[in-house]
């Protein structure tokens, strides 16, 4: 579930919700560090919105089902929104941190296949039918980890963008240790799988980062640079 345009958001902020909501969970609220804003909630508000309205498939093969909207705009149907509606909440007639309606939407499910159990930040085109290119010669994502404790493997189905006369190298880093490299002799798509030891997944958010030995425009007249095309990007614990 997404809670879109709300004023709290996973992280830590010192905002009107907080102090009011002591009043509903009755626990007393007390912060001795600055807020925080956790780099995967950037990465799904990136645009205020624009995401959730452009790219519903991105947020249905992430396994989000339900967009929690906070003041909701009142020509929202305008929007070209592809939510079907489940029902708005009017603010509660007593005084609460919640003075304004509230929307749930239902995110479509097109039972297509499941490309990546990443979060993707920078790097990356948009997907496609077949997966997705990386764009340019470096890409990040975010793997949220619930848990630390035993070994994980990311695997990989990909095939290069190729180039005369030079092979396409990828390294894998996690949480800034290597993986490991991987080359393409070929234009031919290859299974990679490099193993991640216990001890550097970490509880919560680990960055996973991609390096590219280049990254070129085809030569259909697409301007992107692209570096490697992937139908899968999987840790699998």
């Amino acid at each position: 579930m997404i809670d879109a345009f709300a004023d709290h958001t996973p992280g830590l902020h010192l905002s009107r919700v907080a102090v009011m909501a002591t009043e509903y969970h009755r626990r007393p609220t007390m912060a001795g560090f600055p807020p925080f804003h956790p780099r995967w909630i950037e990465a799904l508000q990136r645009g205020r919105g624009l995401l959730f309205r452009h790219r519903p498939d991105w947020l249905g093969r992430h396994g989000f089902r339900f967009l929690v909207v906070h003041h909701p705009p009142s020509d929202w149907w305008k929007w070209g929104w592809p939510f079907p509606l489940v029902k708005c909440f009017d603010p509660p007639p007593v005084p609460s941190p919640w003075d304004y309606p509230i929307c749930i939407f239902r995110i479509p499910d097109h039972g297509e296949p499941e490309i990546t159990n990443l979060l993707l930040l920078n790097g990356w085109s948009g997907p496609e039918a077949w997966g997705l290119w990386a764009e340019g010669t470096e890409a990040e994502a975010l793997y949220l980890a619930e848990e630390g404790g035993g070994p994980a493997t990311l695997e990989l189905e990909a095939f290069p963008m190729c180039r005369a006369g030079e092979a396409q190298r990828i390294e894998a880093f996690f949480n800034g240790r290597r993986l490991g490299e991987a080359r393409f002799p070929d234009c031919g798509e290859r299974r990679i799988r490099w193993g991640i030891p216990a001890e550097a997944i970490r509880r919560g958010v680990n960055e996973v980062r991609f390096r590219f030995a280049y990254a070129a425009p085809p030569p259909t007249g697409d301007l992107r640079a692209l570096a490697v095309g992937f139908r899968r990007i999987w840790i699998v614990r």
